[in-house]
């Protein structure tokens, strides 16, 4: 029997996105691969959109999934110990997931010490340098507005916020198209980690993994640590594996 070592760690799948060409089959893809490091998983680490939306009432969740959150279900019963991070489009997760799988859910930036060694793990949105941007976060964290949202009914709210969703990334799309992706070192995660490390000096993580920014990169920054951006599963279908002495990135191939 394997043993059960290794850290995975994967961000930005974006169920149930019209952005993939198929939705019904990148969920698949992503389950087979689940299959496929479950016997030496020890820990996995899904650090945000997972869900391209979701929202729970009291008694109801949105439709589908069913594949993945069976086997993260599977997978936490046989002892691997899941996190789930939220990101800018799961952030309305509750105790759904925590009760029906038994992941711990973060909701905000968080260290980890991992065999011995520092990690600092967040999706990354909360670090996006428009203002205009922290305005509208602020909104959708805010419990107030979350409550009034639950007022209006499923039928409602659930196209609302695809719909939401969907002119987003055509935006993005579009400004992706005038202006060309930043140089990694100028990459606004990358310079929050140079930051921190600095101030942190030999305190600092060794790793810091962000999602959010649907590329893949490994950067030194500071003196001796590195920055891992974790990539997607609409472009890349990208993770990390953390094997006890090495962080390595890798993507998924059949």
């Amino acid at each position: 029997m394997t043993a059960r070592t290794k850290t995975f760690f994967a961000s930005d799948l974006h169920l149930g996105s019209p952005y993939h060409d198929d939705p019904r089959e990148a969920e698949r893809l992503f389950v087979r691969w689940l299959h496929s490091i479950e016997p030496e998983a020890k820990r996995l680490i899904l650090v945000g959109d997972i869900f391209d939306y979701w929202y729970e009432y009291r008694h109801v969740v949105p439709r589908g999934f069913t594949r993945t959150i069976g086997l993260l279900g599977e997978m936490a019963d046989e002892g691997v110990e899941i996190h789930f991070f939220t990101g800018n489009h799961d952030i309305w997760i509750s105790d759904y997931l925590p009760t029906e799988i038994g992941c711990t859910l973060h909701r905000e930036a968080t260290s980890m010490e991992l065999e011995g060694h520092r990690f600092f793990i967040a999706h990354g949105d909360e670090y996006a340098p428009s203002r205009a941007y922290a305005v509208t976060r602020a909104i959708f964290h805010s419990r107030v507005c979350r409550f009034l949202y639950g007022l209006l009914p499923a039928w409602l709210t659930i196209p609302f916020a695809q719909g939401w969703a969907r002119r987003s990334r055509e935006r993005g799309l579009r400004k992706s198209r005038r202006l060309p992706q930043p140089e990694i070192g100028e990459e606004y995660l990358v310079r929050h980690a140079e930051a921190d490390a600095r101030e942190r000096g030999v305190e600092a993580p060794e790793y810091y993994l962000f999602g959010h920014r649907h590329r893949m990169a490994d950067h030194p920054v500071g003196d001796h640590s590195r920055v891992i951006l974790l990539g997607d599963w609409i472009k890349y279908h990208s993770y990390a594996v953390w094997d006890g002495e090495t962080l390595t990135l890798k993507r998924y191939q059949l």
